[in-house]
């Protein structure tokens, strides 16, 4: 019809008569960390649960605490395993997380999502742990937070997302990993751990730190004969400590407490001999692990006095021959 069209001239709003807004900053670093934890930092713990931390991923938008902590989480696992350094921001969101999950535990749960948030930041963070060169006392601490929120606060297990993180699914995780062409352990470095937790013993102050000693010389006769047997039951041994009383745990966690320190520096040795034995190959923690094996065993041999250091000789000098 060959109407002529005319078209309005396109008129900006006056920069003046425009509202001003806050100036939003993105974090990029931490899209990078959400990412990753999705990708590869989730906890591998029990074996097959990635879709359970898929889901935890969906939550954490409602729970700053739990979103800090598996930031905390994955930042922590970039700078171990060498892709960068974001120690700093680990340490930072770590911070974040435990001041917001202890100001979460100070209220009650509404709903089981409220439960669940919290069950996961105290894994996250447990797991973090794990990845830090001086993280041995706060991984043993984490452990035993991890195990009161699991005991109180999840008080249906049925609906929780975590339903599946049963004491057999801890055992059978271990199991998926495990390859059964290998599993030999030197029983020549087994009778040298063993004497040296025999010249150990006298430096051991109280009840909790005895029982933790028959418990590893236990795991090393047992490593002789089934190194398989040994490492599933080194998965209780984690939780040792949990079942202290309040009084056994502070006195064992005493920093002035180097009997405690020493047996868990041959606890980590005798770990790491049997992780090797099978998770070489498989675990895809195992690589960087070794490194903070070694760093807390060393760290343990640092702060002794020099009138202990005979009963750290043999624990420091594996953690110098771990390959890493």
């Amino acid at each position: 019809m060959r109407l002529p069209c005319v078209y309005p001239a396109a008129v900006l709003p006056d920069p003046q008569t425009v509202p001003s807004a806050p100036t939003v900053k993105v974090c990029l670093d931490h899209l990078r960390f959400f990412h990753h934890f999705l990708a590869e930092a989730y906890p591998p713990h029990p074996y097959g649960a990635s879709a359970v931390w898929q889901d935890v991923a969906a939550l954490s938008h409602k729970y700053e605490f739990l979103a800090s902590s598996i930031l905390a989480l994955a930042a922590q696992h970039l700078t171990v395993s060498n892709k960068a350094d974001y120690s700093v921001q680990a340490l930072n969101l770590r911070i974040s997380a435990i001041r917001g999950l202890n100001d979460a535990l100070s209220q009650p749960c509404h709903t089981a999502a409220d439960a669940d948030a919290r069950y996961a930041a105290i894994i996250g963070l447990t797991f973090q742990s794990t990845y830090m060169p001086d993280g041995l006392m706060e991984f043993i601490a984490m452990m035993r937070g991890w195990m009161l929120i699991s005991t109180t606060l999840v008080t249906d297990h049925g609906t929780s997302m975590f339903r599946q993180f049963t004491r057999e699914s801890w055992v059978g995780s271990m199991e998926k990993y495990m390859e059964e062409q290998h599993g030999v352990t030197d029983d020549i470095v087994i009778e040298d751990f063993l004497a040296s937790l025999r010249i150990l013993q006298p430096l051991l102050r109280g009840q909790a730190e005895l029982q933790y000693l028959s418990r590893l010389e236990r795991l090393a006769l047992l490593s002789k004969t089934s190194p398989r047997d040994a490492l599933l039951e080194m998965v209780f041994c984690y939780a040792l400590t949990n079942k202290m009383t309040d009084e056994d745990y502070a006195s064992f966690t005493d920093p002035s407490n180097y009997g405690a320190q020493i047996l868990l520096a041959h606890f980590l040795v005798l770990n790491h001999m049997l992780e090797e034995c099978f998770l070489g190959t498989r675990s895809r923690r195992f690589s960087f692990s070794k490194k903070i094996t070694q760093s807390w065993i060393l760290n343990i041999g640092r702060r002794l006095p020099d009138g202990l250091q005979r009963y750290m000789m043999w624990p420091l000098g594996q953690a110098r021959d771990l390959a890493v």
